[in-house]
């Protein structure tokens, strides 16, 4: 018999409450005998053994021993169902509580494989993060390395031209050559001159500058940012670096490590009390000084985020630590 067939039944449990009541009016009622029993015992005049003792009133004690007995066997058979009932109830019980068992164990198990996958899941977000990071580190190194590139062949291509400028000025003068007789320069056919088209004389400029430039939208910005620490600023001149203080003391440079990773600022960018307070605490060691700018995280991600999909262009940072691209 399925154990759920014994739930919930009012009509037994009504049917106990009845039997309760009535063993416990059993009970005052046995009590009230006795106690009545007792009295009349008491009330009973004390003779010799010569005097024969007053009767009972038999008939009366027997129809009341009858009542009771009939009353005990109602609640003993009241109290024989109570029984099995409690019997059925703790056989339930027992099924359900194995049951319940068998459930918690399973529950066990499945709350360790959650938390096992959990744990995997965990790891495996913290393994695509890193990567992710990574992949971003690289890309940004790449997307370095491209600027720095075309900023050198845009310089080596001035170098060029300036030695080209060079090579003309330092070339000898050729003698010039004899003049062509008049018969000679009437064969020749004269040269037309075309006109190109406006829009190919600009199709034929050279393409624009390619790169990325870091600069900060004002002195005020830079100052508040490196005041509040938002942004590491250091002055390299290898082997050595400074890296910028900016207090309530003033402007000061500290001797420091060079940081592994930075992004450069142009020196023109620079604001000029940064550079003459550089130039009069600490005489040129170096011809060529690096100003280099170490970001947070957040920063740096804004950074990439505006780089993305782009060639080049100026990348503005804002007292607010915002970022933009122009």
């Amino acid at each position: 018999m399925s154990w759920f067939s014994y739930q919930d039944k009012g009509g037994d449990d009504r049917e106990i409450d009845q039997l309760q009541a009535d063993v416990m009016r059993f009970m005052a009622i046995l009590g009230l005998i006795l106690t009545i029993i007792f009295a009349l015992l008491q009330s009973l005049p004390f003779h010799s053994s010569d005097v024969s003792p007053a009767r009972p009133q038999v008939p009366e004690l027997q129809a009341q021993l009858t009542r009771l007995k009939a009353q005990i066997a109602t609640a003993r058979e009241r109290l024989r169902r109570i029984v099995s009932h409690i019997q059925k109830a703790d056989l339930v019980r027992r099924q359900v509580s194995g049951q319940i068992g068998v459930l918690t164990s399973q529950e066990k198990k499945l709350r360790q494989q959650s938390r096992r996958l959990d744990a995997r899941l965990q790891e495996s977000e913290k393994a695509l993060a890193a990567l992710q990071a990574e992949l971003m580190d690289r890309r940004f190194s790449l997307l370095t390395l491209q600027n720095r590139t075309r900023q050198e062949e845009q310089r080596l291509h001035q170098l060029h031209e300036q030695l080209a400028k060079l090579e003309k000025l330092n070339h000898p003068l050729k003698p010039e050559s004899p003049p062509r007789s008049a018969s000679r320069i009437a064969k020749l056919p004269p040269r037309k001159v075309e006109r190109r088209p406006e829009s190919e004389r600009h199709s034929a400029e050279p393409p624009p500058k390619l790169g990325f430039s870091l600069k900060f939208a004002s002195e005020k910005a830079l100052d508040r940012l490196v005041s509040r620490g938002d942004v590491q600023f250091f002055v390299i001149a290898p082997p050595q670096a400074w890296q910028v203080q900016l207090g309530r003391a003033g402007l000061h440079f500290t001797a420091s490590r060079p940081p592994r990773e930075f992004h450069e600022m142009a020196a023109d960018t620079v604001p000029v009390k940064y550079r003459r307070g550089f130039q009069r605490n600490h005489p040129p060691a170096a011809t060529h000084l690096t100003w280099a700018v170490v970001l947070p995280p957040r920063i740096s991600l804004r950074v990439r985020a505006v780089m993305a999909g782009k060639t080049g262009g100026n990348i503005i940072i804002r007292s607010d630590a915002s970022v933009a691209l122009q």
